[in-house]
């Protein structure tokens, strides 16, 4: 025998033991991010390669509400995505807000609206 054999035999025994002492757990919970040039994905993995499709919630520019603590305040989506709070404007409460097709919509609102009767969760 070769030392080199001997070497692989030694190797590979090692590695077979070691084969032995651990198993992959997948862990899919967790938080990852994908680079994109200068631009991150940012979500949960799925068990297949890649992130689910998700929705940009803040595109397009526009107005909108931001949802903060039940409340909502008013103002814009400007072009890179940035919500601009109108100054001096009502902050109203969430429960007062009424939803129909030509309502301001509320750009990071944790849910959507869902006609009654039609409510699956998504």
């Amino acid at each position: 025998m070769t030392l080199t054999s001997v070497a692989g035999m030694v190797l590979a025994l090692i590695v077979g033991h070691m084969e032995d002492e651990y198993e992959f757990v997948s862990d899919i919970s967790r938080y990852a991010a994908v680079l994109h040039g200068e631009l991150y994905s940012i979500g949960k993995r799925p068990t297949s390669a890649g992130f689910p499709p998700c929705k940009m919630i803040n595109s397009p520019k526009g107005r909108a509400y931001e949802y903060r603590s039940g409340r909502l305040i008013v103002g814009e989506l400007d072009d890179k995505g940035n919500f601009l709070p109108d100054v001096g404007s009502k902050v109203i409460s969430f429960k007062d807000y009424r939803y129909n097709a030509k309502a301001i919509r509320i750009y990071n609102l944790p849910g959507s609206f869902k006609k009654k009767g039609e409510l699956k969760k998504d």
